[in-house]
């Protein structure tokens, strides 16, 4: 992946209520929920890296395209997510590289595929290729190992709440009822994103250029659901893309203005659980917050976000096929990159437990608000609620205009009119 840098102008929005327009069930978590919500599942089950059972451990080796190491770890994520009932699809395609053709396969897993829309959680199961050895046996601890490992906790620990909303939808009146409420969550695991050789427009994102092409194609399948966008594209609500995380200080950027929105959720929702004590265990109310780059070092407390300016770059990654298809984008990725960086000291040593696991509680929470989740099965917005009048003209000004395709980009430059 590669960096470039564009001039922006932005001010943070309030929580828009385009959103609610566009999905009414998306809502704030309840605080007699925050309790239930921290419990969900053990963390330690699949992110302690120091227990070799653990999903995270399982990941942590050299897997490069191709490789059959990949395949054996695509092989566990398609069981894992079997086991808990998600769909699975497997897109299966050879591309040529500069080191000769090679097989690719990404993972599509879908909670509930019948669903009109979908909010998107993906990263990079692959690891860099290096042809000699000892750095063929290159890792990705944050490249993106602990990303997908996320991703994996993401879903065991929704499932239940998932499971309770889509049979809650489905009784109120079966497809009509999917047609009104019905946004699932999908989870993406992309191949081939690392380049063989050098990244160029031809040599990098292989399976995120795959499947935006094979989803810009009009769909031929029957739907009884009235307004079912025609491509598989056009489903995507939102797209949020990690990688490079895992190490202890993060350091996120609000790289698209048309998504600053859904960028403050993630800030708003760290606060909220710092606040109550969960992202911390121990450290409850302001302690966690930002603290100046000087004294940051080794403050694992430290916000992850960094706040939204007149100035942005952009990262070169999976996300851009997405983005010049008009999919609104949330690119969440450490920049600086960790100074571990496609070296092969990005091992288990470069990750710190307590900073996964709160990425891993922040995007538990941004997922359960968006698609208004609950214990129940519920959702926490009132269906149908209208906003007085005399709030209609200020919530007309916080609507989030639709994202502007980049009108070029280049193998080393993205030119980007509408960012942050």
């Amino acid at each position: 992946m590669v960096t470039s840098a564009s001039a922006s102008a932005s001010t943070p929005r309030p929580r828009p209520f385009s959103v609610l327009k566009r999905n009414p069930t998306y809502a704030p978590l309840s605080t007699s929920h925050l309790n239930t919500f921290s419990t969900l599942t053990d963390l330690d089950e699949i992110l302690d890296y120091t227990n070799p059972n653990s999903a995270l451990s399982k990941l942590l080796i050299p897997r490069a395209a191709g490789s059959q190491n990949l395949t054996t770890l695509q092989t566990y994520l398609v069981d894992f997510f079997t086991d808990l009932g998600w769909h699975v699809e497997q897109d299966r395609f050879t591309a040529k590289t500069p080191i000769g053709d090679k097989r690719f396969n990404n993972l599509v897993i879908t909670h509930d595929p019948h669903a009109t829309r979908r909010f998107v959680f993906a990263a990079h199961l692959d690891s860099k290729y290096f042809p000699t050895h000892p750095d063929d046996q290159f890792i990705g601890a944050t490249d993106s190992a602990a990303p997908c490992a996320m991703l994996m906790d993401l879903a065991k620990s929704l499932t239940p709440w998932l499971d309770a909303r889509k049979k809650r939808i489905l009784a109120q009146g079966g497809e009509e009822g999917r047609s009104t409420q019905a946004e699932t969550l999908q989870i993406i695991f992309f191949d081939g994103e690392e380049a063989f050789v050098d990244w160029t427009y031809d040599d990098s994102i292989y399976g995120a250029r795959h499947l935006a092409k094979k989803w810009s194609q009009p769909s031929t399948r029957p739907s009884a659901i009235e307004n079912v966008p025609r491509t598989e594209m056009q489903r995507i609500s939102h797209f949020v893309l990690l990688d490079l995380l895992g190490a202890l200080n993060p350091y996120c950027r609000s790289f698209y203005g048309p998504t600053g929105w859904l960028y403050d959720e993630f800030v708003n929702v760290e606060k909220k659980l710092g606040e109550a004590g969960i992202l911390w265990p121990g450290h409850k109310g302001k302690g966690y917050a930002r603290v100046a780059m000087a004294d940051a070092e080794n403050n694992p407390m430290k916000s992850f976000f960094m706040p939204r300016s007149s100035f942005g770059f952009m990262v070169e990654d999976d996300h851009i096929p997405f983005l010049e298809a008009g999919v609104p984008v949330v690119h969440m990725i450490s920049v600086p990159f960790p100074t571990v960086w496609h070296t092969m000291l990005d091992n288990v040593d470069a990750l710190h437990l307590p900073t996964i696991k709160a990425w891993a509680l922040i995007i538990r929470l941004v997922t359960v608000e968006y698609l208004g989740l609950d214990p129940q099965g519920g959702s926490t917005t009132v269906k149908g609620k209208t906003p007085p009048d005399e709030d209609k003209a200020k919530r007309r000004n916080e609507l989030v205009s639709p994202i502007e395709r980049p009108r070029s980009w280049s193998v080393r430059h993205l030119t980007i009119r509408d960012a942050n």
